[in-house]
């Protein structure tokens, strides 16, 4: 990926999956499976997950709707300050989220 981005000058962003133990611990920039090179070379990074039970309850939501929502974490942000987390709801051709600016 750096090799890209240097190459072409480009952005480069990379998808990687999540390790078992980040579902008790999904803010964590640890929470990546493999290597720390990879998270230590990243200047950015995100976390998805998805609305566990206890947070539905605390939200007041059906069971129904848990699988709705996508929690987004900033486990690593080398130019930003911390972010807090943000959710992401999926709806059918609207874009809903409660992510501050």
């Amino acid at each position: 990926m750096e090799s890209l981005a240097k190459a072409t000058g480009a952005a480069v962003l990379g998808i990687h999956h999540a390790n078992r133990a980040s579902a008790a611990d999904s803010a964590s920039q640890n929470a990546s499976r493999g290597s720390s090179a990879l998270v230590d070379g990243a200047r950015w990074q995100i976390n998805l997950s998805r609305m566990d039970e206890k947070t539905a309850e605390a939200h007041k939501l059906a069971e129904a709707d848990r699988p709705l929502y996508v929690a987004v974490d900033f486990a690593k942000t080398n130019y930003l300050a911390p972010r807090p987390r943000c959710w992401l709801k999926r709806e059918a051709g609207v874009r809903s989220s409660s992510c501050s600016q």
